[in-house]
């Protein structure tokens, strides 16, 4: 449980592009506390649970539980521009490599998160086949 409350954490603030210190405000915490919530070596109270759940506009049972997609594909599976800021690209490359995936699918194809429609997924693979032929392009140029 305690796992799956830090991971849900995590996601919401990548997702909405928060700051840890942001939040750890918003909650009368200190940081590290709520970076200890993020990393599961410390669970939010009852009361703290609340608060974050009215400040992400979603209930307690979304945050104490696993979150799937409307198609049922994990979350694990797909990506989304601040998940790549994330992993270290900048923000033209995460936004290209985005829309370049959301372009060449139709509106059905598209991974839909539950909790929040505005933010826009793809799904790792596509991502990975789209970054495999873009090196493979570049290869032939070379």
């Amino acid at each position: 449980m305690k796992t799956i409350i830090a991971e849900n954490l995590k996601q919401l603030r990548i997702d909405r592009g928060l700051d840890k210190n942001l939040l750890a405000t918003y909650l009368d915490v200190t940081p590290s506390t709520y970076t200890r919530y993020e990393n599961g070596s410390r669970t939010p109270d009852l009361e703290t649970l609340l608060a974050i759940s009215n400040y992400y506009g979603c209930t307690i049972n979304d945050l104490m539980t696993n979150q799937e997609l409307t198609e049922g594909v994990a979350r694990k599976d797909v990506l989304s521009y601040r998940d790549l800021r994330e992993y270290g690209l900048n923000d033209k490359l995460s936004h290209g490599l985005v829309k370049q995936v959301i372009d060449n699918h139709t509106y059905k194809e598209q991974p839909v998160l539950s909790l929040d429609n505005k933010v826009k997924f793809v799904y790792k693979s596509d991502v990975i086949t789209l970054l495999t032929d873009i090196v493979e392009m570049i290869e032939q140029c070379i």
